[in-house]
């Protein structure tokens, strides 16, 4: 009986390390789901100022373009 005894402390023993380890990587899986959560929501709101900042470039285009023309204008009349 006595190395039944250990035999089943063994197991016990055996048998908490294992769930040690379960809790340790259900820990794990859960901080990254969390870490995945935060980056996905990071990424959304880096495609909306991607977006708004593109809209607003295209909105400013005919202006710059307008600007570029009339300092290319005055450079050109400079130098004739």
């Amino acid at each position: 009986t006595k190395q039944l005894k250990e035999d089943i402390e063994q197991m016990m023993n055996a048998k908490g390390q294992k769930c040690a380890q379960i809790f340790e990587k259900q820990r794990r899986i859960s901080s990254l789901k969390s870490d995945s959560s935060t980056l996905t929501q990071t990424l959304e709101l880096i495609h909306q100022e991607r977006d708004t900042l593109s809209a607003k470039f295209i909105e400013k285009s005919p202006y710059y373009t307008k600007v570029a023309e009339y300092f290319n204008t005055k450079l050109q009349k400079q130098q004739v």
